[in-house]
């Protein structure tokens, strides 16, 4: 009697998965980051990105000429860096997958 097989990946197209990412200056890095994201095969996704406070304006400049063109995209801009900690933590907090 053969055993019923399941793929996971394709009994997981209906799970909402977070991809979070936590930025701060090196706009460079977080466009490649981002790209990486958005070019996932995955339905299901929201991209989740927090800058944590970065002085560099081409950051919010890359984050937010991505969320124009992606509604999977949910950006965070704290005002002020708080630590790394502080803005994986507020990645965790906020993600809905």
């Amino acid at each position: 009697m053969a055993a019923d097989v399941h793929c996971p990946a394709t009994a997981a197209q209906g799970v909402r998965v977070t991809v979070g990412v936590a930025s701060y200056n090196r706009p460079e890095l977080l466009r490649r980051a981002i790209r990486s994201a958005v070019s996932q095969t995955y339905k299901n996704l929201e991209i989740l990105i927090s800058d944590n406070g970065s002085p560099n304006p081409e950051v919010r400049r890359v984050i937010e000429e991505f969320a124009r063109s992606d509604t999977r995209i949910r950006c965070i801009f704290h005002p002020v860096n708080q630590g790394a900690f502080f803005n994986f933590r507020s990645v965790f907090t906020e993600a809905n997958g």
